[in-house]
């Protein structure tokens, strides 16, 4: 049994007596057929999207009262994507990710709303855009779709989280920067300072043009966070580009730089095949890089 399976009906259960709760829906792998998902979305999180008319009352759950035979582990709650908040309840049998939403401000995201636009206002677009993304790879009501349902059926034909044109150049010269500043610290034996932008600001980049990428491709992406399953979803080349594999050294983090700047220049041909590094940083560049 996996453990969407397992929490799904106490989770529900709570949620329909939780006063604070006016909506909650399901989204992500839990709401895919569980017969037919293979290994690897067994221990899958069963994310919702809840909507609170108190969302502080929902990051302080007494979740061994709320789930009593679940055998609670820890809860955490942070800043999301969007403005939102996300709260994380662990069990010894699964994980429940709450991305909550107060219901005042999404109420007022649907009053910016004309009834026939697809687009919202300056506003809400990214916060709602964020939520679309969410929806894209499906949904399911467990409470209040007859207040929200029709709200949530046409945030779900939004475009979601994309990356522009103008983006894409600012994106690529901030890691050109970023690499820069890299090869100099390397150059000064600064390895672990190194190592952390490498991974924290190169990668990164890598991986949200890749996912672009992916999305100007056509293709539907099984998850929308950074890296997910590009191991199935990539071609052997194009795995080895967006990994790195190195340790504190200084030789091998110097060629963990290079690779991310060759895969960057790989994406950025096909997303933004206008983008260039110009001569200057390039000879810049070839100080440091062999």
């Amino acid at each position: 049994m996996s453990s969407t399976t397992e929490l799904l009906p106490a989770t529900l259960a709570w949620l329909k007596r939780n006063e604070f709760v006016e909506s909650a829906v399901l989204f992500g792998s839990a709401v895919r057929d569980q017969s037919k998902c293979d290994r690897r979305n067994y221990w899958s999180d069963l994310d919702l999207h809840v909507v609170a008319t108190e969302p502080s009352a929902l990051e302080s759950v007494d979740w061994n009262s709320a789930l009593p035979k679940k055998e609670f582990c820890l809860q955490v709650a942070r800043p999301a994507t969007g403005g939102v908040r996300k709260v994380t309840a662990v069990f010894a049998s699964g994980q429940i990710d709450l991305v909550v939403v107060s219901s005042i401000a999404l109420s007022k995201a649907a009053e910016s709303l004309l009834p026939h636009d697809s687009l919202c206002s300056i506003t809400f677009d990214v916060p709602l855009n964020e939520m679309a993304t969410c929806l894209h790879s499906g949904y399911r009501f467990l409470k209040g779709k007859k207040k929200w349902g029709a709200f949530y059926a046409r945030i779900a034909k939004f475009p979601g989280v994309r990356i522009s044109d103008f983006e894409l150049h600012r994106m690529g010269n901030i890691f050109v920067c970023d690499l820069l500043w890299v090869l100099q610290k390397l150059d000064r034996g600064e390895i672990v300072a190194a190592q952390h932008v490498i991974h924290g600001k190169l990668v990164d980049a890598n991986l949200r043009l890749w996912r672009e990428l992916q999305l100007r491709r056509g293709t539907l992406l099984p998850s929308f966070g950074l890296g997910r399953r590009i191991e199935s979803l990539c071609l052997p080349h194009e795995v080895a580009l967006l990994r790195v594999n190195s340790r504190a050294d200084r030789e091998e983090l110097q060629h963990a730089a290079e690779q991310c700047f060759v895969a960057l220049k790989s994406t950025m041909t096909e997303v933004a095949p206008n983008w260039f590094v110009p001569t200057p940083m390039l000879k810049l560049l070839a100080q440091w890089i062999n």
